[in-house]
């Protein structure tokens, strides 16, 4: 009895799990499709004359991002398409800092505190005579 009831369950999952892969290429292929035709719904931008540069870049971004986004769904390579991701990450939450570490050799304390104090203020503050070292 035992064995019967476990090959119905084994043989129920494997339909579900079945049915849960062609509901996920279902998708898959619908939204590929609705990314093509969002591809050609973009209206080329019109510049106006003596537009800047950064103007006519505000005006490309509706037509960058979806660039990005055909990619990072079509893209013919994994690796395009992971730039691509990563590029879209980046403009949304802002690019990961870059970590380094830095030795300074010499420090003058106070006047370290000096500066940041000024600078809290808002003033800029020049290191002079500092060396550094990596």
């Amino acid at each position: 009895m035992d064995d019967l009831e476990t090959e119905e369950r084994e043989a129920y999952e494997a339909r579900e799990l079945d049915l849960t892969r062609s509901r996920q290429v279902a998708r898959q292929e619908k939204l590929n499709t609705r990314m093509t035709d969002n591809w050609q719904d973009i209206p080329l931008p019109e510049f106006p004359p003596g537009a800047s540069l950064k103007e006519i870049a505000e005006l490309c971004e509706p037509i960058a991002m979806m660039t990005l986004l055909k990619v990072a769904y079509q893209g013919q390579s994994e690796t395009a398409r992971i730039a691509a991701a990563n590029s879209i990450l980046d403009r949304s939450k802002g690019k990961p800092l870059q970590q380094q570490r830095i030795v300074v050799a010499n420090v003058d304390f106070n006047s370290m505190l000096e500066d940041m104090l000024a600078i809290r203020k808002g003033v800029y503050v020049e290191a002079v005579g500092v060396e550094v070292l990596e």
